[in-house]
Formats: C-alpha cells, sequence, structure tokens
C-alpha cells in the first residue's frame, strides 16, 4: 500500500531538484522532543552528515522549526567552523554549509476575534482568518548568517504546514529520523508509502523508537493503529527499506550504502 501525495506539486519538486543538485538527505525530528533526546547528539548527527557531503554534491535539509531541527543546523555549522569548509566566493568568515528549511508559504491560519472580524466585513468569525508568511525561528536565521549567503537558505513548499510534510519525502532522497512526534511519523510513513529509504535513530526517543520496535515485532500495538490509519500494513513497514541506526558514526556507512 501506498500513501497517496495528493498537494504536491511536480513542478515545484522538479524545480527544487534542479536547483538543489546531488543527494538531498533530510532530517525530521520533533520541535518539542521527548526527554530521552539529547541535544548533544542532535548536533553530532549535523557534524556527520555535513562531514559525509565534504565530497560529493548535495544538501541537508530541514522543516524549519525548534528542537531537533535547530541542533541539526547548528552541527551542520560547527563541521565547517572545525574543518573550514569556506565558500570559494564570500571569504574566510562565511561557510558553505549546503542547508536549508523547507517550510510552508504561511503560518497556520488564525482566526480573528468576532468583534474585529465584524467591523472589517461583517463576516461571520469561520470565513476572516489571518495569514502571514511563515518565518523561521530566529535560531535558524542566526545561524544563517554565518553561511556562504550570510543568511538562512530558505525553500517555501506548500500552503501550510502540513501540505509542506508531504514534500518532505517528495524531495528527499533519503530522511533521517530523530525522536519525533506525530507530525515526524507522518513524515516517515510518507516516506515509506513512496519508497523514499528512512535511517532511524533508534536510541533517540519518540517516533524513531516506535518505528524501530514495530520493525522489530510485527505485533506491536503502540504504532500498529496509526500505521492502519494512514492505509499502511505493519507488514508492509517491516519490508520497507529502513536502516536503523544507534550512533551517529553509522549514519556515513548507511549513506555509504544507499548511494
Amino acid at each position: 500500500m501506498f500513501i497517496i501525495l495528493n498537494k504536491m506539486d511536480p513542478k515545484l519538486i522538479r524545480k527544487i531538484r534542479n536547483q538543489k543538485k546531488g543527494t538531498l538527505i533530510g532530517v525530521i525530528g520533533a520541535t518539542m522532543p521527548s526527554p530521552k533526546y539529547d541535544s548533544d547528539s542532535g548536533i553530532e548527527i549535523g557534524q556527520r552528515l555535513r562531514k559525509y557531503l565534504d565530497s560529493r554534491e548535495g544538501f541537508i535539509f530541514t522543516g524549519g522549526v525548534l528542537g531537533v531541527g535547530v541542533d541539526i543546523y547548528e552541527g551542520v555549522i560547527r563541521e565547517c567552523v572545525r574543518n573550514g569548509y569556506y565558500s570559494p566566493l564570500d571569504g574566510e568568515n562565511r561557510f558553505d554549509d549546503r542547508f536549508f528549511v523547507l517550510v510552508p508559504m504561511y503560518d497556520e491560519d488564525i482566526q480573528l476575534p468576532k468583534s474585529l472580524a465584524q467591523f472589517f466585513s461583517g463576516k461571520t468569525v469561520s470565513s476572516i482568518t489571518k495569514r502571514s508568511i511563515y518565518r523561521p525561528p530566529r535560531e535558524y536565521l542566526k545561524l544563517g548568517e554565518s553561511s556562504s549567503r550570510g543568511r538562512l537558505d530558505i525553500v517555501r513548499a506548500g500552503e501550510n504546514m502540513m501540505e509542506r510534510r508531504e514534500y518532505v519525502a517528495g524531495i528527499a532522497d533519503v530522511l533521517v529520523l530523530v525522536n519525533g512526534g506525530s507530525g515526524t511519523l507522518d513524515e516517515a510513513f510518507n516516506a515509506v508509502g513512496t519508497s523514499v529509504p528512512l535511517i532511524v535513530m533508534e536510541d533517540s526517543g519518540g517516533a524513531a523508537a516506535l518505528i524501530c520496535e514495530a520493525k522489530k515485532d510485527a505485533q506491536n500495538w503502540r504504532i500498529k493503529e496509526q500505521l492502519q490509519r494512514r492505509n499502511l500494513s505493519i507488514e508492509y513497514l517491516q519490508e520497507a527499506e529502513i536502516y536503523v541506526c544507534k550512533r551517529s558514526d553509522e549514519i556515513s556507512s548507511c549513506l555509504e550504502r544507499l548511494f
């Protein structure tokens, strides 16, 4: 069975792929990680991924929200600093981070108060919403200032965060799963349903631990129901291209086997 990604624009995917050459490594994880997650491990994963791309074409990307994604980007920048991955265009103070965030066009819709909605148009509250352009957290923006562009590389796909989640699997060549909640599970199942390889950090907790348990045990009830709601069988998950890693230093060998 496959998850059908209905809202993706194939032209936009081709455009992004044409702009971002090489292997696209997406990292998915929780905005508010569970206690088992260690921020230092996320930073180390970012370092390992950037080191892997040292002699290859490609990019690392996250979903542009707080939590795991910021740790990954910090690790990418630290690796650039440690190994001097300078951009040949912008001098010694700028680093070639090979990183971007994939974010939606807009923040989630916010209903205006009834009195304010009626003041503007007299329409019902449910039909009056405020839409603002999605702006990545300042932690990303600050790290992006040290890149070769002097700013964060922002790529937009989807009208809202739910649509953006679909594009993650549509754009990535491989996804690395670190911790994660229900939204991360959606991204992971989209990957499984569209044959995108998934590298799962087993000891990071959250969604990553659930998928590893299900991979090992077909009777694991904690995730079976969630799979069924997404039209995926647990047997399909067990047969999917999922690589389980306990340590960050195992990621490179997984990527080597894939690419």
